[in-house]
C-alpha cells in the first residue's frame, strides 16, 4: 500500500530534503517514532479496539498502518477497502468481527443524536490542531505578529456585522464605475486622441503630404468626434497604421 502526501512550497528544490526524509521513513517504518494525533475519547476509544483486529490482519511490514487503517475505516473512506483488498487480499468488508465493532458504534452515534459526519469533523479538526501544534514548536519568526493585521483584515471582511454591508459598498463602486465613472477616461480619451488628430494633421500639412495619404491615414471628414482609437486598416495586402476619429 502506497500513502500519498500533498505540500506545496514557492521553490521546488526546497521539497528535496523533505522528499527524501518521507521516502527513508517509507521504506525504514521501523527507524521512525510517527507523532500520534490524540483524538476525542469516543474515537479513541474505537481505534484501539479495531487496530488490534487490523494488526493481526496486515502483513508483518505494513502492521505499523494498524491504526491509520483503522481511522479511515471510521471515516468510511471506500477507497482504503479496495486498496487493501488489491495489495493485501484482505477484504474488510467480510469480517465479521470488525464490522460489528463498526455498527456497535454507529449504533452507540445514533443513541447519542451524533453520527459519522461529526466524528469525520472532528477528525479534521483534531488533525488542524495537532499541525498547528507541531508548527508553534517547529517554526520560529522574527516578528510572531506578522500577519495579525491580515487576520484583522479578514475578521472584519467575512464578519456577519461588516462582511455584507462591505460587500454592498464595494458593488455599489462598482455600479458607478461602471454607469458614471467610466465617462471620466472616455472624455480623457477623446480629448487626448483630438489633441493627437490635430498635430497629425499639422504635422501632414507642415510635411506637404498630399490629400490622398491624410485622408488615407486620418479620417478626419467624420462629424461628431466623441472618441478616438488606434486601429488598422488593409491596403492591398499590407497592414497600414492610421489614426480614426468617430
Amino acid at each position: 500500500m502506497y500513502l500519498s502526501y500533498g505540500t506545496i512550497a514557492n521553490k521546488p528544490k526546497t521539497l528535496k530534503k523533505l522528499l527524501d526524509t518521507m521516502s527513508s521513513i517509507l521504506e525504514n517504518p521501523s527507524r521512525c517514532n510517527p507523532y500520534h494525533v490524540k483524538y476525542s475519547e469516543e474515537i479513541e476509544s474505537f481505534i484501539s479496539s479495531v487496530s488490534e483486529d487490523i494488526y493481526d490482519i496486515l502483513p508483518d511490514n505494513k502492521k505499523y498502518l494498524s491504526r491509520w487503517v483503522s481511522l479511515k475505516l471510521l471515516d468510511e473512506n471506500s477507497s482504503i477497502d479496495v486498496a487493501l483488498k488489491t495489495n493485501f487480499g484482505i477484504d474488510i468488508q467480510n469480517n465479521s468481527k470488525i464490522q460489528e465493532k463498526l455498527d456497535l458504534l454507529k449504533s452507540s452515534l445514533n443513541e447519542k443524536g451524533s453520527n459519522i459526519s461529526s466524528l469525520r469533523d472532528n477528525i479534521v479538526m483534531t488533525i488542524v490542531s495537532s499541525a498547528e501544534d507541531i508548527r508553534k514548536q517547529t517554526c520560529k519568526f522574527a516578528n510572531a505578529k506578522y500577519n495579525n493585521r491580515d487576520r484583522k483584515i479578514d475578521k472584519i471582511l467575512t464578519s456577519k456585522k461588516f462582511g455584507i454591508p462591505i460587500m454592498i459598498a464595494f458593488l455599489a463602486v462598482i455600479f458607478w464605475i461602471t454607469i458614471t465613472g467610466a465617462n471620466y477616461p472616455s472624455t480623457l480619451l477623446s480629448n487626448f486622441f483630438g489633441f493627437i488628430q490635430e498635430k497629425l494633421l499639422d504635422l501632414f500639412k507642415y510635411l506637404h503630404i498630399p490629400d490622398f495619404w491624410t485622408n488615407l491615414l486620418i479620417m478626419r471628414n467624420v462629424p461628431n468626434r466623441n472618441m478616438g482609437c488606434l486601429c488598422y486598416a488593409s491596403t492591398y495586402g499590407y497592414l497600414l497604421p492610421f489614426v480614426y476619429f468617430a
